[in-house]
């Protein structure tokens, strides 16, 4: 994968980045079969620029999501998305450089989803941080991957293929692991709601009768504040009559 970055290779792989990453995994079983433009299961060159048709399950993204893609980034975010590629993925970095040297329009657009994804990592990372390294290393493999479909349009090899391969079988495995994980946290969480809903059931009548004394409690306390607060204003109102008689 250290072969000198093209122009025309550069734009092959951002021209696709938002398109490559909506793809599902078996769409890419015959990895072969994406170097050929007249193949109806595969993307042909058309499809490398974001411009052919995607299929009625994968319609395009709703309008939000669209402008907040085309929402300009500030320079702190454009540095830090390229930051983020150049520590997981150096050749993506290389290729945006590339492609913002150039002064091509397709490079807002690459930068923007990038920065999209770091955001979501990003957050995933503080809300979910036993979940963000193995989705980071999903998005590494990904990217890798849409580099390879790139160069693998721009001419097949058995190289290519066999590298190809060796990044989904990584992606399936890494896959197959974060399912595994995610059950065993459903599994935990689960047993602790059996649990919970074992004791409820148990202390039912000690909990209705416990609800119900705190309830007829703060019914009392109100009632107490109303009678109070009734004969202050009775006693206010008798105190200014008596005074206006005098």
């Amino acid at each position: 994968m250290g072969r000198p970055l093209s122009f025309s290779l550069v734009l092959l792989f951002v021209g696709g980045f938002v398109w490559w990453s909506s793809l599902p995994l078996q769409v890419w079983a015959d990895p072969a079969s994406t170097a050929s433009p007249n193949s109806t299961s595969a993307p042909n060159s058309r499809s490398l620029s974001g411009q052919s048709e995607s299929p009625k399950s994968e319609v395009s993204k709703p309008d939000a999501a669209k402008a907040e893609l085309l929402k300009p980034l500030t320079v702190e975010q454009e540095q830090a998305a390229i930051d983020f590629a150049r520590s997981h993925h150096p050749e993506l970095a290389d290729l945006l450089t590339a492609l913002k040297g150039a002064g091509h329009a397709k490079y807002s657009e690459a930068v923007s989803e990038l920065h999209r994804h770091q955001e979501r990592l990003a957050r995933l990372e503080t809300r979910s941080p036993e979940r963000h390294a193995g989705e980071l290393e999903l998005w590494k493999i990904d990217s890798r991957i849409r580099l390879i479909l790139a160069r693998l349009t721009m001419g097949e090899s058995d190289i290519l293929r066999d590298e190809l391969q060796v990044q989904l079988r990584q992606k399936q495995a890494l896959r197959t692991e974060l399912m595994q994980q995610e059950r065993d946290r459903l599994a935990t969480r689960l047993a602790r709601l059996n649990e919970s809903l074992a004791t409820s059931t148990q202390n039912a009548e000690q909990s209705i009768q416990m609800e119900t004394e705190r309830l007829m409690k703060s019914a009392r306390s109100r009632a107490t504040k109303r009678t109070t607060s009734s004969k202050s204003s009775a006693e206010k109102s008798s105190t200014t009559k008596t005074t206006t008689n005098n």
